[in-house]
């Protein structure tokens, strides 16, 4: 199992019991990112959301609210969720 596995840091060297421990120390929250189909578009990120659950909740409503925008232009988003780390220390 994943859970098992220790997880080690190549920014702060520190090696964690699992990715979940690795995850809370280090990272920040997480973000939605929306990225579009059409050329020469940046990504649209929202967030940082405190956990991934608040993330998943997000994510419907930006999705619903960005394929609007599909419909109206004629392109696609997608949406994924990300961790948004921490600076380096």
């Amino acid at each position: 199992m994943i859970d098992d596995i220790t997880a080690y840091s190549t920014t702060t060297r520190k090696t964690y019991p699992n990715w979940d421990a690795l995850v809370e120390a280090e990272a920040n929250g997480y973000v939605v990112v929306g990225q579009s189909s059409r050329p020469n578009t940046a990504a649209v990120v929202v967030g940082p959301y405190d956990t991934r659950r608040d993330a998943e909740r997000a994510q419907p409503r930006l999705r619903n609210q960005w394929r609007r925008e599909e419909q109206e232009y004629g392109y696609t988003i997608r949406t994924s969720i990300r961790i948004l780390w921490k600076d380096k220390p």
